[in-house]
């Protein structure tokens, strides 16, 4: 599902995929991100060198770190096979295998932060990128107020990418706010 999901955003926002790798998408946040599955996709799906994923939940950001550690020692445990099946001439030395366990893939790009989208320019968020809002904007007492918050907190290219289940959302105030 989250892989889907973040194919579609790529789609749906033009942002670069892995496979432009001279190319830095430039800053991600994923407002309420929950268990961080997803922020963990797009650091695995983008070139962007920082992703942050924001919830208002200590015990959600708790899950989200615990899943990005999961997920980083698969990626290691994916890159040793890979680096196993190389002739031996080509293999990697002790040092790198020191320095993938010192630097786990992901971590150096993803941060989780525990925060409201209200105070998002009070948290310091600005010139972002990219905001990703999958499946919150129904939750929040005030939408067209955290909208405005994403929009501060966008560059002037950014783009808002929103999916969610909300049916009656007031969607002339969403054009209004963030364009087409």
């Amino acid at each position: 599902t989250y892989k889907r999901i973040a194919e579609d955003f790529k789609r749906r926002t033009g942002c670069y995929g892995k496979n432009h790798l001279s190319f830095n998408v430039g800053s991600i946040l994923e407002i309420g991100c929950g268990s961080g599955l997803l922020t963990t996709e797009l650091a695995q799906q983008t070139n962007s060198d920082k992703i942050i994923g924001l919830d208002i939940s200590g015990d959600m950001i708790n899950l989200a770190q615990s899943n990005l550690s999961r997920k980083s020692k698969e990626e290691i445990e994916k890159i040793k096979e890979f680096w196993e099946r190389l002739p031996e001439y080509c293999k990697p030395s002790r040092g790198d295998y020191e320095k993938l366990e010192r630097n786990p893939p992901l971590f150096d790009r993803i941060r989780f932060v525990m925060g409201s989208v209200y105070s998002l320019q009070d948290a310091g968020f600005q010139n972002i990128n990219y905001i990703v809002c999958r499946n919150a904007l129904h939750r929040f007492q005030y939408p067209e107020r955290a909208l405005k918050q994403m929009h501060q907190a966008l560059s002037p290219t950014g783009k808002i990418y929103i999916r969610d289940l909300r049916r009656n959302a007031n969607w002339k105030t969403v054009m209004e706010r963030i364009g087409e």
